[in-house]
């Protein structure tokens, strides 16, 4: 916090307003130690992207803001759900590593068909993924 940072209340509008339109909203904003405004994002490579903005808008209320280091693993998972077609037959709950998750499915996907859901799923979570066929399979 420096002198003539804003009141937190009006700082955490301040940051609603700043992401209003942008793809990616955080999902919590939370004043860490009195010192700094955290922004939670689905993964902290999603907050990443938004590095120039949170500086901007930092600069603006005199609070620095920074992004969340963990992800939510929940909304990750759900968003594999959502994204794996029906016909892929997911089973099971998505594996998810530091860097990446592996959706365990029946029917592997062409390889035209993973790059397309991958390259959505990147740009929604900051997540690499890819489907796991049965053992035989793959």
């Amino acid at each position: 916090k420096s002198k003539g940072s804003w009141e937190i209340n009006k700082a955490y509008q301040e940051i609603r307003k700043a992401f209003q339109q942008e793809k990616h909203m955080p999902t919590k904003i939370g004043l860490k130690g009195g010192a700094f405004i955290e922004l939670a994002f689905i993964s902290p490579q999603v907050g990443a992207r938004y590095q120039d903005l949170m500086d901007a808008v930092g600069e603006r209320i005199g609070w620095a803001v920074k992004v969340r280091p963990s992800s939510n693993q929940e909304m990750i998972s759900q968003k594999a759900r959502e994204l794996t077609p029906d016909e892929w037959a997911l089973r099971g709950a998505p594996k998810i590593y530091p860097d990446r998750i592996v959706g365990p499915v029946i029917e592997r996907p062409s390889e035209e068909d993973r790059e397309k859901w991958a390259a959505e799923f990147l740009e929604l979570t900051g997540f690499v993924i890819d489907w796991e066929g049965q053992k035989g399979t793959t």
